[in-house]
């Protein structure tokens, strides 16, 4: 497991959105989170094959012909069980802020906690997923956001000196945002001196580590 030098403290339960643009180092750091969660309670929504390195009965890996609706089965199964940590990548696709969100998709964001059940949900454009999930969200990691996603969507979200440094995080560096008291840490993924793979699959875990900025 990789060395944690600053602790990143999160509950198994929570609501964790993680957001950036491409080959900002979102997903590498979606792959550390997942290698903190046992096994037995974990499960991932993989769409683009990014997690290889976890055993095939941890992912799921959908077909997207009817996402919404493919994601909604996949929070029926989870409403069935108790203490599940589901990792979304793409939730765009599967929980979107315009789209049909189905009835046990929203049991799970509205009431998986109650059933020990945590969501982490990554996408490109945080503003395209589901406010109901954003509205439930304890935190959220920023990594370098797109031209669209700054400006007045990052103003209304967070507080200016937040915003200030989001729009300046360099590759690789993140800010870990506290939605329910604005407070906020900066801290970056730490490839020991080496390059981050340029693959498209997430490295191993004993690659990255995480330390705080400033």
């Amino acid at each position: 497991m990789p060395r944690v030098r600053t602790p990143f403290k999160f509950k198994t339960s929570d609501r964790i959105a993680v957001t950036g643009q491409p080959g900002t180092g979102k997903t590498v750091f979606m792959n550390y989170l997942a290698h903190q969660i046992p096994q037995e309670r974990l499960w991932i929504v993989d769409p683009l094959g990014q997690y290889n390195d976890f055993p095939d009965a941890n992912r799921i890996i959908p077909n997207d012909l009817d996402p919404e609706k493919e994601f909604d089965e996949i929070a029926r199964e989870i409403m069935t069980l108790t203490d599940i940590t589901l990792f979304v990548e793409e939730a765009h696709r599967y929980i979107p802020e315009f789209g049909k969100i189905g009835s046990n998709s929203m049991a799970l964001i509205n009431r998986g906690r109650n059933y020990g059940h945590g969501i982490v949900a990554s996408t490109p454009r945080i503003q395209h997923i589901n406010k109901n999930f954003f509205d439930l969200a304890q935190n959220v990691v920023f990594f370098r956001p797109g031209l669209k996603t700054r400006g007045r969507y990052l103003s209304e979200l967070v507080a200016p000196d937040a915003k200030l440094a989001i729009e300046k995080l360099p590759d690789h560096e993140f800010i870990y945002y506290g939605l329910r008291d604005d407070t906020w840490n900066k801290a970056k993924l730490n490839f020991g001196g080496g390059k981050p793979p340029e693959t498209t699959a997430a490295p191993a875990p004993t690659e990255p580590e995480i330390e705080s900025v400033g």
